[in-house]
Parts: structure tokens; C-alpha cells; sequence
């Protein structure tokens, strides 16, 4: 494990807890978990878009349910259509206020723990997927097709991306230190 004590002539790098290989693997893991929720988010996510901008579902008399649509068994969708979603933003619940209803806590202790803390109010309120129905209003078509579109996103360049991070981070290991070793020999050759 290459911890950061690299001490140098003119500078030094020290951190008792922090290692560069930490740093280089975590930047790598937060690339990759963001390269899987693009590739989520436009395929799987932006499939049930596409189906209702293929069905016209530009009106609440348009609208689908997820069960019509195909999507009712894909838990990325059914995420994906919770309120406050980037999703619902561009896709609309034509029954919006009769369908919401309301979640029952799950245990006595989360009710003890909302007495206790005075966190007394509105239960989270979620929607009843199975009979909401969903449209993608026209004014919002535009944007819908940007944001999930599918084109250069599928399974082989996300393989692809994340084995080039690997090899990244395999090579940031051996070549940081090299990096900070010239930047110390080209201090010390100017005089710093």
C-alpha cells in the first residue's frame, strides 16, 4: 500500500490515514458508478420514454399506465417515477391527485422515534403505480428526447469504460509517484 508519505527535497506528502491508492481507487469507483446510472438512466430509464413518445402519449387522455407500457416489472423505471425524479419532470401523472396515497410507518419504533425527535407531520406520501397514468406533455418532448437518449450509450462501451478505468488506476498507481519525483528533481534543478 503506497501511503502518503512520500517526503521529498522540496516538498512533502503525508496523511497517516490516507493512502494514494485510496485516493486513485475512489476517484475510479465514482466514475464507474457514474458511467452504470448513465448507461441505467438511458437505457432502461429512457426505454419506457421512448415507448410513451412512440405511443403519442402527449395528453392525459394519452396517458399509460406502467403495466400498459410494458415496464410494470422493471424496478428502475418504477424508481425512476417517484416524485421529485429528474423522470418526472418530463413525465407527467395525468391522475396525479387522485392516485397518491398514503405510506403507513413501517414499525412502532420509527413512530416512537418521530414522538421522540417531534417529528410530527404528512406520512411521505408515494404514488400507486399500478393505476397512475403517464404522459409526456408536448412542451416537454424536446427535452425527453435529449435527456434519455439512447444513441452511444450500451452494454459494450460500459464494459469498455470501465476497464479503461481500471487500467487508469493501475497506471495512476505507478505513475503519480514518478510524476511527484520529477516535479521534485525540476524544484530542486531551478533552486526552490
Amino acid at each position: 500500500m503506497l501511503l502518503m508519505s512520500m517526503v521529498y527535497d522540496n516538498f512533502e506528502l503525508y496523511n497517516p490515514t490516507i493512502s494514494l491508492e485510496l485516493i486513485v481507487w475512489s476517484l475510479c469507483v465514482g466514475l464507474a458508478i457514474g458511467a452504470a446510472a448513465s448507461y441505467i438512466n438511458r437505457r432502461i430509464v429512457g426505454d419506457f420514454v421512448r415507448h410513451l413518445l412512440k405511443e403519442e402519449a402527449h395528453s392525459p387522455e394519452a396517458a399509460q399506465t406502467v403495466e400498459q407500457a410494458g415496464f410494470a416489472k422493471n424496478i428502475f423505471v418504477r424508481h425512476a417515477l417517484r416524485e421529485g425524479t429528474p423522470l418526472r419532470r418530463v413525465v407527467l401523472c395525468a391522475n396525479n391527485e387522485e392516485m397518491v396515497v398514503k405510506q403507513p410507518s413501517a414499525s412502532k419504533g420509527a413512530v416512537i422515534f418521530r414522538k421522540i425527535f417531534s417529528l410530527e407531520g404528512e406520512p411521505k406520501r408515494i404514488l400507486d403505480l399500478a393505476r397512475a397514468r403517464f404522459y409526456i406533455p408536448e412542451d416537454q418532448r424536446i427535452a425527453a428526447e435529449l435527456r434519455y437518449d439512447a444513441k452511444g450509450t450500451n452494454l459494450p462501451n460500459l464494459i469498455l469504460s470501465l476497464i479503461l478505468l481500471a487500467a487508469i488506476g493501475f497506471a495512476a498507481l505507478y505513475i503519480l509517484p514518478e510524476i511527484f519525483t520529477l516535479m521534485d528533481n525540476f524544484l530542486t534543478l531551478i533552486g526552490a
